[in-house]
């Protein structure tokens, strides 16, 4: 895109693609001023020329849902959009995220569902409708929408590992296994395979195969996606293979190289989130819920906000606080959002989980491992 805008200076189209992919960046990556500057520039540039494109106005609105995360002003635009452009996927796709975002969950699925209608031929759609109705703890509507799309792409890793993420959360790990031993990972990304696969390990508490996966990466220095997520992964693989030198001196590496990144993005929630778990693992209570509860503060939305609260939790539990933990946990279990490996929490992957440990004796956390008669869930669409 920068090179269709260098060759013609005047082209509108591009300079709106490449705002929309900019402000993507910045949302999910890189909160760097530079990355936002470079989104202004090539929106204000698409606008100077055509104004009134729709392309324009779609690339005004991711703006403002990736950028400045004004999520209802998002949302605005895009109705506005829509009534322009009523067959436009994209303006769909948008309207479903910025519903999730406002918590309208009913409408947020309905939006996706005409979103797939009209671009029945895109795997990342099918994807992220499907993970929607995870958040929402529609479990079994989210395996019946994968299934669908496996008959059109069998081998796609990422609604595969969107199956085998259910499957955990059900507590169904045998199911997941299955599913897990098919995933070839990209450690490099972090993708939906490799934290299905540590996840897996995790919860079997099995933690050989995983680690030939994540171990290469250790010692050839480029394991550093996505904040840092790959390493510290790594790090809880190699505590509960018993390597406890080696994950201290993960975690140490993901703590310093995240507190580097910290400098230039302060309030990037991704990085906050994961510095406050190294903090914890490496023993500094006090930076650990320092950062935790920064991260909580940032965000707009409360989707995300569950997540910093997911991991306060998991903070609390490993720093022995176990009044902290168990009383943010009933709000937890009825939460739509995606969690530390993508998942709400359930009861079954409190059985599970490892992170819990220390609060396995309290008659307070074995109630909530009760399973409900039903899950929560919004109305259908």
């Amino acid at each position: 895109l920068e090179e269709a805008v260098r060759l013609d200076p005047n082209f509108a189209l591009a300079w709106a693609a490449l705002a929309r992919s900019h402000s993507n960046n910045y949302f999910y990556y890189d909160t760097t001023s530079a990355r936002r500057s470079a989104a202004e520039k090539a929106l204000a540039e698409a606008v100077r020329l055509q104004p009134s494109l729709p392309e324009t106005q779609l690339a005004r609105a991711y703006f403002q849902y990736w950028v400045l995360q004004d999520y209802k002003g998002a949302r605005d635009m895009s109705l506005q959009l829509l009534s322009i452009w009523p067959g436009n996927p994209d303006v769909l796709e948008l309207l479903g995220y910025t519903s999730a975002r406002l918590d309208q969950w009913q409408d947020a699925l309905g939006y996706l569902d005409q979103a797939m209608r009209l671009n029945p031929q895109d795997p990342v759609l099918r994807q992220f409708a499907a993970y929607g109705h995870v958040l929402t703890r529609d479990f079994a509507g989210a395996v019946r929408m994968v299934d669908e799309a496996l008959q059109t792409w069998p081998a796609n890793t990422e609604l595969l590992s969107v199956k085998a993420e259910v499957f955990q959360a059900l507590g169904q790990l045998d199911k997941a296994q299955s599913i897990v031993d098919r995933l070839t990972p990209d450690i490099e990304k972090m993708d939906g395979s490799a934290t299905a696969i540590w996840y897996q390990a995790m919860l079997k508490r099995d933690p050989k195969i995983a680690l030939r996966f994540f171990e290469p990466h250790a010692t050839d220095g480029k394991l550093e996606p996505e904040q840092c997520a790959g390493l510290l992964s790594l790090a809880d693989l190699q505590e509960l293979s018993g390597q406890k030198a080696d994950s201290q001196a993960t975690f140490a590496w993901a703590r310093d190289t995240l507190t580097a990144k910290l400098k230039t993005q302060p309030d990037n929630y991704g990085i906050l989130v994961n510095l406050s778990w190294a903090f914890a693992r490496l023993g500094n209570r006090e930076l650990a819920l320092s950062t935790v509860q920064k991260a909580i503060k940032v965000v707009p939305d409360a989707r995300r906000r569950a997540f910093a609260e997911e991991m306060r939790a998991r903070i609390l539990a490993h720093l022995g606080d176990k009044d902290g933990a168990i009383a943010s946990l009933p709000k937890l279990l009825t939460a739509f959002y995606g969690g530390w490996a993508n998942l709400p929490l359930t009861p079954a992957l409190l059985r599970l989980d490892p992170d819990f440990d220390s609060l396995r004796n309290d008659p307070r956390f074995q109630k909530l491992l009760v399973e409900k008669p039903s899950e929560p869930r919004p109305a259908k669409p």
